[in-house]
């Protein structure tokens, strides 16, 4: 679906003319750490920025994050988060309908969000 708006041509290219291709194939190059956590560092900065300029207090914010933690939902979510999501079928009850949104829903900083928003727990 995602292609649909495009004009493309499939062409097929025996294996012997992708030279480069084989060439890179055959020799990987490894992973940089430094890169990963000098991202992982860039999202936290971001986060933080974008904490920054949501209109609310710093005590409230405190609050929200204390609640969030007490929230059992919210703390499902944040283990999902920093592991993996279940299959849709293997979902605790009242989860459920998260499970489209879990591709935009991150914990960072401690705090549960949606997008660039907050999730904010039930009992707020």
């Amino acid at each position: 679906m995602r292609l649909m708006w495009y004009d493309y041509k499939v062409i097929y290219v025996p294996g012997k003319q992708l030279v480069l291709a084989d060439c890179l194939s055959r020799n990987p190059i490894e992973e940089d750490h430094s890169l990963k956590d000098e991202f992982e560092e860039e999202i936290s900065h971001y986060v933080r920025f974008v904490i920054s300029h949501w209109p609310v207090s710093n005590s409230f914010l405190q609050r929200i994050k204390e609640e969030q933690g007490k929230d059992i939902v919210c703390r499902k979510l944040k283990d999902f988060c920093l592991g993996t999501w279940p299959n849709k079928d293997r979902l605790p009850s009242g989860l459920s309908v998260y499970f489209p949104l879990k591709d935009s829903i991150s914990f960072s900083d401690g705090f549960l969000m949606y997008g660039t928003r907050l999730l904010i727990p039930l009992s707020l």
